[in-house]
């Protein structure tokens, strides 16, 4: 089983791509840097090189393919919407392009996003079938996205499985995200206090009234392999749990592992960024399809996400 992944040096591709590896795949990638030492091959490339992209592909021959490579945040979407569009986009023509000119007949799993649902009412589970309303330049890049896919599929017979996972998250996220973002702080916090012999601490904290569909990255690439093997093509499925939590529960959960009394504190500036809202999602057509349930369960993974933040730090890493 041969598996290639853009995006393979992200947050979502390693653990992928380790997933890939433990079920005895050859894993090779493209990603912004390479990876030595990881049991995988991964390729500095960027997505918009279409020329060298269009050699990897032809020299690798997969027989699966996962397009995680993209530009992810949201809210930085609206200070960068021209890098976002043409990353986003462009990047997922030139990937399908090149294994349409390859001739290489892969099984593609293109990776959306929940995101292009907009915002929901509360209590509202979003089926694939809901309508689709993004609101921020990241969302639209990634409804543009499936577009291409679909006509790929229509038009050149591509073997194309569309994915819409929601909040994801895990060891080795970006604090640009909610609950990494308390990890880190927490982790911080338990280093600075440890130095000066401080007992309390107060943490940044922005709007803890969205609830959302949280989901741990290692459940989420168990579904994508299961996908990309047995997903109708053409098709489009939600990857999520089926259950709601606000933003206040994490934030209590996050506290109550944290080994120094912490005080949340409202930054005026990370409320700016944030609207309340509602984004749960139906997983329905997901578990109809596949022997498929989260492993992890939300306080593990802020659990793990916090160890690895202190292990991070400890060293001196200011990633996790």
């Amino acid at each position: 089983m041969k598996c290639f992944v853009t995006g393979l040096t992200g947050f979502v591709g390693g653990h992928l791509a380790s997933h890939l590896a433990s079920l005895g795949a050859e894993v090779f990638g493209i990603g912004l840097d390479s990876q030595p030492d990881a049991p995988f091959t991964a390729v500095e490339c960027d997505i918009l090189d279409f020329d060298k992209l269009a050699r990897l592909t032809a020299d690798f021959k997969p027989d699966f393919v996962y397009h995680l490579a993209a530009l992810p945040n949201p809210s930085e979407s609206l200070k960068r919407p021209r890098e976002y569009y043409r990353v986003n986009v462009q990047g997922t023509v030139n990937l399908l392009d090149a294994l349409w000119r390859n001739q290489i007949d892969a099984r593609i799993l293109l990776v959306s996003t929940s995101q292009v649902y907009g915002k929901s009412a509360p209590g509202v589970l979003l089926s694939e079938d809901s309508p689709l309303e993004p609101d921020n330049p990241y969302a639209s890049s990634k409804r543009l996205s499936e577009e291409i896919a679909l006509q790929y599929w229509k038009q050149f017979s591509s073997r194309v499985v569309i994915t819409r996972p929601f909040n994801h998250t895990g060891p080795g996220q970006s604090e640009d995200f909610v609950i990494s973002d308390f990890c880190r702080q927490i982790a911080m916090l338990e280093l600075e206090a440890a130095r000066s012999g401080k007992s309390d601490w107060k943490m940044c904290v922005g709007n803890l009234k969205s609830t959302l569909d949280f989901l741990d990255a290692r459940d989420v690439v168990r579904a994508y392999v299961g996908l990309v093997e047995k997903g109708v093509e053409g098709e489009i499925y939600n990857i999520c749990s089926g259950v709601g939590t606000e933003i206040s529960e994490i934030l209590d959960t996050a506290i109550n592992l944290a080994e120094v009394d912490i005080e949340p504190a409202v930054s005026t500036r990370k409320l700016d960024k944030q609207d309340d809202g509602w984004l749960v999602g139906n997983n329905q057509k997901l578990c109809s399809l596949l022997d498929w349930t989260p492993h992890y369960t939300l306080q593990q993974t802020i659990a793990d996400t916090l160890d690895a933040w202190r292990v991070a730090l400890k060293k001196g890493n200011p990633k996790s």
